[in-house]
């Protein structure tokens, strides 16, 4: 299926005792479908509309039904976005 999920996210930052994630989009109750599957699902990746801020990416479970998709500090640098920002998410399923 081509169905796109689009929702609002804040970029947060994680940090656990391994390692700290730079980028962290919390991904909560706005999973629709992808719930139905399995977490670490792949999907493409979309922010803010713009084509270029697309790419292939996994969701990560945290547990409690929610997950996560990392974003890494190299993208967010490129992209132009920063900890705290309101972005807005499309996912499709790869």
């Amino acid at each position: 299926s081509t169905d796109v999920i689009s929702f609002k996210s804040k970029i947060h930052h994680k940090k656990d005792s391994t390692y700290t994630m730079l980028g962290l989009l919390i991904l909560l109750d706005n999973l629709g479908e992808f719930k139905k599957g399995k977490f670490s699902q792949r999907v493409w990746i979309q922010i803010n509309d713009k084509a270029k801020h697309r790419w292939q990416a996994g969701i990560v479970a945290l547990g409690g039904g929610d997950g996560y998709i990392t974003v890494s500090a190299v993208r967010m640098k490129k992209f132009g976005i920063h900890f705290g920002e309101e972005v807005l998410v499309h996912l499709e399923k790869e």
